[in-house]
């Protein structure tokens, strides 16, 4: 299988796409968590050996939808890995995974990484955002969000 296999138009473009800050916003039913294993394993193809920071809004959105996504798509497809719940890493020859709630985005700090994916970024705080900008200066790395539109909030402006 291949990570493009069963990919919308949009979804297959938004792999190739260069620009440092990417975001899909759509309401439901649009792909957006279909789309972030995929994309987190190509672009872990693409730069292998690399940190990647997985965030979501709360410790629970966290687990119930990333996490979930993520290890379903790596187990179906045979992809070995080791999941710490401790640290809340992923380890696997690709690179290391960081999943990290957008309730403490300090977490982040120190984590220099290639790209960072964060599920239903309408509800996370500018100073979420400002940090993920940090975290991924230093690889150029890449931040892909992907929500639904909640508010008129540093997202929308």
């Amino acid at each position: 299988m291949t990570v493009n296999e069963s990919l919308l138009s949009y979804q297959a473009s938004m792999l190739r796409a260069k620009q440092q800050y990417l975001a899909i916003i759509g309401g439901t039913g649009v792909g957006k968590t279909f789309f972030l294993p995929r994309y987190l394993l190509y672009k872990m193809q693409e730069s292998p050996g690399q940190k990647w920071i997985v965030c979501a809004p709360t410790l629970q959105m966290l687990r119930n939808n990333p996490i979930s996504y993520i290890t379903t798509f790596f187990d179906a497809i045979k992809l070995k890995y080791s999941f710490n719940k401790s640290y809340m890493t992923m380890e696997m020859p690709l690179g290391i995974i960081h999943f990290i709630s957008c309730e403490t985005p300090d977490r982040m700090q120190g984590i220099h990484a290639k790209g960072i994916i964060c599920d239903e970024a309408g509800m996370v705080s500018r100073e979420w955002w400002e940090t993920a900008i940090q975290r991924v200066t230093f690889n150029q790395g890449q931040i892909l969000l992907i929500t639904t539109p909640y508010s008129h909030n540093w997202l929308k402006t």
